[in-house]
């Protein structure tokens, strides 16, 4: 059995005794399975913190570090807009928000009064749902129940 080797370390800019719980590549697709290129890449960690790295590096973009995204951030899914610049996040404080990696400023926010945690599942524009709306797919967490609808 072969070993992997590290091609590069980081931690990313994370405080110690944090987490990485998602990462996700922000550069434009080609088609669902394809990127265009690797230009940028984004986490969630249990700081609560969203975080835009330089792919050669991993370490954070200047001013790549958003704070607070959500209260106990859960989830971390691309919008899919054309050049993929905007990526979303949810948290158990009933909010999703989406944030542009260009600016890294709250592009905009929803919330749910009804359900105190969003799960963000899917994310995705009409052009792949041949249809001329787009959907978010979300998972809300009631008691114990996990409840998923579109929205």
């Amino acid at each position: 059995m072969s070993q992997a080797t590290a091609l590069v370390s980081t931690n990313a800019g994370l405080p110690s005794n944090s987490y990485i719980y998602k990462v996700i590549s922000t550069a434009p697709r080609q088609d669902p399975l394809s990127y265009s290129k690797l230009d940028q890449l984004a986490i969630i960690s249990s700081d609560d913190s969203l975080r835009f790295l330089e792919p050669q590096t991993l370490n954070p973009t200047p001013n790549g570090v958003i704070r607070n995204v959500s209260d106990k951030v859960t989830c971390l899914e691309r919008a899919n807009d054309g050049p993929s610049n905007i990526v979303a996040t949810a948290g158990r404080d009933g909010f999703i928000r989406f944030w542009d990696k260009r600016t890294c400023q709250k592009a905009l926010e929803i919330e749910s009064r009804e359900y105190s945690a969003w799960q963000v599942h899917e994310l995705f524009n009409a052009k792949e749902s041949h249809s001329a709306q787009a959907h978010i797919v979300i998972g809300m967490r009631c008691s114990e129940e996990l409840h998923c609808g579109w929205h």
